[in-house]
């Protein structure tokens, strides 16, 4: 079985505080987000959630941090129909970078 390839929609990056990114279109019903933060201070917190255009929840996922690590990264999968979304990000003492990623064609 050869493993799935996947390449970059779109790339967000930020600190504390709540982001709304910019929409992403997607014709595809998976798509994976990727992150990856850097702790600034003692303990940090990711959360990241997934919105549909017109504004409808598909997925959150909290406290994306490893509390023992400085830096710590990882991937989830959406499910969901084609369209346009964003995300809300919201990051507690640390810097990120997330990538909503679409599968290699």
């Amino acid at each position: 079985m050869q493993a799935t390839e996947w390449v970059a929609l779109k790339e967000f990056s930020g600190e504390t505080g709540v982001t709304q990114t910019e929409k992403f279109t997607t014709t595809d019903r998976v798509f994976r987000i990727s992150w990856k933060t850097t702790e600034l201070d003692r303990g940090g917190i990711l959360d990241v959630y997934v919105w549909s255009d017109p504004r409808r929840l598909v997925t959150m996922v909290a406290g994306l941090q490893d509390h023992v690590k400085k830096a710590s990264s990882g991937s989830f999968l959406v499910n969901a129909d084609p369209g346009a979304y964003y995300l809300e990000i919201r990051g507690t003492g640390v810097k990120w970078h997330v990538t909503v990623e679409r599968q290699k064609p």
